[in-house]
């Protein structure tokens, strides 16, 4: 018979919240009011005891261990003449130092209604580095400002 792990399809060094998903998509996949095929139900026993004896195993993560959550940091460029938007970026000296994303939103020319993009900041950025990119509007020129 297979191990435990080998029946969920995890590994031991999953999490509780990954050993939780893959037995509900495999419960829902073997579970004998769904699945009438012979040794469903077979399956589905050895799932619920694999799940147990697994569940069991895995280690409590910490609340202070669990990342936070990603945040969107969002830009506003404002046009300027020709097809040249400006912004200023504010970044906390971490933000600078590591590198980030942030979102761009502009409105565009002639009332067409708003847009935006994805710009990653690159590691090691200075207060008043300027950053420029090209996007389908036009020209973006950012000043990088470091609280």
């Amino acid at each position: 018979m297979p191990d435990s792990y080998q029946i969920l399809g995890v590994t031991e060094k999953s999490s509780k919240t990954e050993i939780k998903s893959a037995f509900r998509r495999l419960a829902k996949q073997y579970h004998p009011d769904l699945n009438k095929t012979p040794g469903a139900v077979i399956k589905f026993r050895e799932l619920n005891v694999a799940y147990n004896e697994v569940l069991q195993k895995a280690p409590d993560i910490p609340l202070e261990a669990v990342p936070e959550a990603p945040r969107t940091k969002v830009v506003w460029a404002s046009w300027t003449s020709g097809m040249v938007w400006v912004a200023t970026v504010w970044l906390s000296k971490e933000e600078a130092l590591c590198g980030d994303q942030i979102k761009v939103k502009y409105r565009k020319r002639y009332g067409e209604g708003e847009s935006s993009f994805r710009l990653n900041i690159p590691a090691g950025v200075t207060d008043y580095q300027f950053l420029e990119c090209t996007h389908n509007e036009g020209h973006f020129n950012f000043i990088i400002a470091i609280a």
